[in-house]
């Protein structure tokens, strides 16, 4: 019987050493639309002389596990990915809760179970990190994020590691629920945001007795940066790029008493001027960057999630 994407299944669960699986593993089952996370080992022709002009047995070159997960941008799951990128949020209420994710000096490291379920096939990637996440906002498809991973090693199985992994409901966000403000002011003529995080890891730690296997994945500066379109109606933004004045942006997606937002305290925008190529009416495109200099968040990006969901601490 052939594996169909249809039964496939992530679970993810936090490791509390880089590379080794927690147990017993506290694990949940995350939703998504796309998993592409692989293992891949090159092969290199050898040029050893052997007196034939039969070529020799290859030469196996490192182990890299990488790969990017499509996930759906939803009021509870999130938390989890949230977590992975920034670490442990800071956590208060009851029955509804706010969790308030800022980056932190490291990065949790990540177990990820790929499940073929009719088929009893399970890969399970150890040493994963998120090295980029992506937002885009605006039109009519169904929203969601896209996490590039680095891992370390992989390892087959015909049984799923996780026993009972939590499985919650899902609870999406959509466009038409967002809001955008742009220094503290709603920007009502807003046709789209792209959002980029990256992380900035090095997947180029291999250690002699690593087993061609990354043996860390060490967190580089964070790099926030983005675009905003908007409808062409005055030059206030484009002035702002110009003078390269500080700004501010903050995303919030709200479902009834779910609510997700995503603070950027200091940006400043891009130099880029609008074209004309039509006859229609003309958006404009500013990319940005984020930063941090002297805001009251202390922090050049910060995500708060309010939902029923009393604590990401999976311990």
């Amino acid at each position: 019987m052939q594996a169909k994407g249809s039964k496939g299944q992530l679970i993810l669960a936090y490791e509390t050493a880089y590379g080794q699986t927690p147990s017993p593993a506290s694990t949940v089952k995350l939703p998504f639309n796309k998993n592409t996370l692989t293992a891949k080992q090159t092969l290199t022709e050898a040029q050893t002389i052997t007196g034939r002009r039969d070529a020799a047995v290859p030469v196996r070159g490192k182990v890299d596990v990488n790969g990017n997960l499509v996930v759906p941008m939803d009021a509870k799951f999130i938390g989890y990915w949230l977590k992975a990128m920034l670490g442990d949020p800071a956590t208060t209420g009851s029955d509804t809760y706010t969790h308030v994710f800022k980056p932190g000096d490291s990065m949790p490291s990540l177990v990820l179970e790929k499940g073929f379920t009719d088929i009893n096939a399970f890969t399970l990637y150890n040493g994963c990190k998120v090295n980029q996440f992506s937002l885009s906002l605006g039109g009519d498809s169904e929203l969601t994020a896209s996490l590039d991973i680095l891992g370390a090693k992989e390892t087959l199985g015909t049984a799923s590691f996780a026993a009972t992994p939590l499985d919650l409901p899902l609870v999406r966000f959509n466009h038409f629920q967002a809001t955008v403000e742009e220094n503290g002011q709603v920007l009502a003529n807003c046709t789209g945001v792209d959002l980029n995080l990256g992380f900035g890891l090095d997947g180029d730690i291999y250690s002699i007795s690593g087993q061609g296997c990354r043996t860390a994945i060490s967190e580089g500066p964070l790099q926030v940066s983005g675009t905003v379109e908007v409808l062409f109606e005055d030059q206030t933004l484009l002035n702002k790029a110009i003078n390269g004045t500080e700004s501010s942006l903050k995303i919030t997606l709200t479902n009834g008493d779910y609510s997700f937002e995503l603070l950027l305290p200091e940006i400043v925008y891009e130099r880029t001027s609008p074209g004309i190529e039509s006859a229609k009416g003309i958006l404009i495109s500013l990319p940005f960057k984020g930063y941090y200099e002297n805001n009251a968040a202390e922090t050049s990006i910060q995500a708060t999630l309010v939902n029923d969901v009393a604590s990401y601490a999976m311990e």
